[in-house]
């Protein structure tokens, strides 16, 4: 009997198509730990297929993820990191600050999203502390794990948006920072309150609904009570991609 060996040559895949091909699965991975983002699996994907054409060491700026980092403006202030908390460099993927930290608060606290340089991804609570006056910050924080936490907001399609946004900067920038144009959508909140008399608290809103549609109750300047501005990813950008 004779022996006849096969070889089998395998297409040759470059280290950044390694890189990349593996920090999408270990993406999408981590969005399907939450049960909402099952049903928009095809958005998710979408996304996904389109982050081609890029290595996330050599097109994103890692550095240690420290566990304390002290940053000063001030002569007399001087940066400090101590305490590598994984041993590894990470790109800062996402993070969210708690609601009830404001921006003019001297103190926030929040969750990281941070992709190591071996294409883990893993996430960190931070506290931040900071001085006005000498402009000097000092952030705390410790590592959570692969899971996403519970009280952290990450919407989806929202964060793959202006990630998809970045990758495509990333490939378009000729000469100095690419330019692209944003669709703002500007909200503006007025509040008013009246008094009515009613049985219950349904039919209370039902009179005041039909007055408002009446012209009754009309809110103007007196009655603003904020703004938001929240900027849609460039239109064109996804038509861009190569599928």
């Amino acid at each position: 009997m004779r022996t006849v060996k096969i070889q089998i040559k395998r297409d040759e895949v470059s280290k950044d198509t390694k890189n990349h091909l593996k920090f999408k699965k270990k993406l999408r991975k981590v969005l399907m730990q939450r049960d909402e983002n099952k049903f928009i699996a095809e958005i998710i994907d979408d996304y996904l297929n389109g982050f081609a054409d890029f290595d996330p060491l050599l097109d994103w700026k890692f550095r240690p993820v420290c566990g304390c980092e002290i940053e000063g403006m001030d002569e007399l202030c001087f940066n400090l990191k101590h305490n590598n908390l994984f041993g590894n460099k990470g790109f800062l993927l996402n993070d969210f600050v708690n609601a009830s930290c404001c921006a003019d608060d001297d103190f926030c606290e929040g969750y990281e999203m941070w992709l190591l340089d071996d294409m883990r991804i893993v996430f960190t609570y931070f506290c931040m502390m900071s001085d006005p006056i000498s402009e000097a910050s000092m952030i705390y924080r410790y590592p959570l794990g692969k899971k996403i936490p519970t009280r952290m907001v990450l919407d989806a399609e929202d964060f793959l948006a202006e990630l998809d946004e970045e990758i495509y900067s990333l490939r378009h920038v000729e000469g100095g920072e690419s330019m692209n144009t944003y669709k703002v959508k500007i909200t503006e909140t007025l509040e008013k309150e009246v008094e009515v008399e009613a049985k219950d608290r349904t039919e209370a809103e039902q009179i005041v609904t039909d007055a408002w549609h009446n012209s009754e109750y009309i809110l103007d300047a007196e009655d603003f009570k904020g703004v938001t501005f929240k900027a849609e990813p460039p239109a064109r950008k996804r038509e861009s991609y190569e599928r």
